[in-house]
């Protein structure tokens, strides 16, 4: 698995983890069960996560041979 650049060790053991279906450390599996810093941590997972995978569709599209 490539890395995007900017990304931490952590983005890499969460993207692990997301793979294999677990919790990354230190989540609950409630979202109310968790404090304000794993939640936090959880939506910036996601949002970084979203953005990624948008560059990702991006550049395959410009990769596609263009008809017309």
């Amino acid at each position: 698995m490539h890395i995007p650049d900017f990304r931490t060790t952590k983005y890499a053991i969460w993207s692990a983890c997301e793979r294999f279906g677990i919790l990354p450390p230190d989540v609950k599996p409630e979202w109310d069960e968790n404090g304000a810093w794993a939640q936090a941590e959880l939506i910036a997972y996601d949002m970084i996560k979203s953005h990624d995978e948008m560059d990702l569709q991006i550049s395959s599209l410009r990769a596609r041979p263009q008809r017309l």
